[in-house]
C-alpha cells in the first residue's frame, strides 16, 4: 500500500472531560512516531451530558476520526492548522480553548486569533455574489451524500473499527481507545489504512 515514507502510525482516542456542569468530548490523533497530539473532532458545554455508548455514537465517533485520517493523508498541510502538542492533555487543552474561542466569536463576535483575517482582494468589477439558502434539489443528492460517507469508510481498507476503554489520561479524563481489527495502531496513508507489521 504507497508509499511508505508517506506512511504515519497512529493512535485514535476518544475524551470525555467533565467539570460540574461542563462537558467537554474530543477526539485525539497520537503521532506515535513523532510523539505528537491534535485534538480533532470536538463538542463542549454546560448542562447534563453522558458517555452515551451506543452502536451509532461509536460509529460517529470512529466516522469522525477516519475522516480526519483521510484528511491529513491526502492534504498533510491542514495539519498545521492544527497545532500539535507534546502530551495527550495538552493537546484536549487547545481543543477545549478552540470550542471557547469558537463559542465567544458566535455570541460576542471576538473572532478567534488562529482564524485568517486576510481575504483576497476583491476586483470591483467582479459580479456581485449572494448567499441564500438552497433551493430543494440544489446541492449534493442524498446517493452523493451517502457516496461521499461511504468513501470515508472505504479509506479503512476492510479493518473492523471497535473503541474500548482505555482508563484516563494523566490529568483525569476518561479515555477510550480505537482498535483497529485488534491493533491500537493503524499505519495511515493516502491510499488507505493497514495493520503495522508486527501486528498479530
Amino acid at each position: 500500500m504507497g508509499d511508505q515514507s508517506t506512511q504515519r502510525r497512529v493512535r485514535a482516542y476518544r475524551i470525555l472531560d467533565r467539570r460540574g456542569r461542563t462537558f467537554f468530548q474530543c477526539t485525539v490523533i497520537e503521532d506515535i512516531d513523532r510523539a505528537e497530539f491534535r485534538a480533532g473532532s470536538s463538542i463542549g458545554g454546560v448542562g447534563p451530558t453522558g458517555w452515551m455508548r451506543s452502536r451509532i455514537v461509536d460509529r460517529s465517533d470512529a466516522w469522525n476520526v477516519l475522516h480526519s485520517l483521510q484528511n491529513d493523508a491526502r492534504f498533510p498541510e491542514v495539519l498545521t492548522y492544527q497545532p500539535a502538542a507534546d502530551s495527550i492533555d495538552a493537546a484536549i487543552d487547545q481543543g477545549e480553548d478552540r470550542i471557547k474561542e469558537l463559542q465567544d466569536w458566535n455570541l460576542h463576535g471576538k473572532v478567534p486569533n488562529w482564524i485568517p483575517n486576510e481575504r483576497p482582494p476583491i476586483d470591483p468589477d467582479s459580479p456581485r455574489v449572494i448567499l441564500r439558502p438552497a433551493e430543494p434539489g440544489e446541492g449534493p443528492s442524498d446517493e452523493k451524500i451517502k457516496q461521499m460517507e461511504q468513501q470515508v469508510w472505504d479509506f479503512a481498507g476492510g479493518l473492523k473499527m471497535r473503541w474500548n476503554r482505555a482508563g484516563r489520561t494523566p490529568a483525569g479524563r476518561r479515555r477510550d481507545v480505537l482498535t483497529f481489527s485488534g491493533s491500537d495502531e493503524v499505519l495511515v496513508a493516502p491510499t488507505g489504512l493497514q495493520l503495522p507489521a508486527n501486528h498479530k
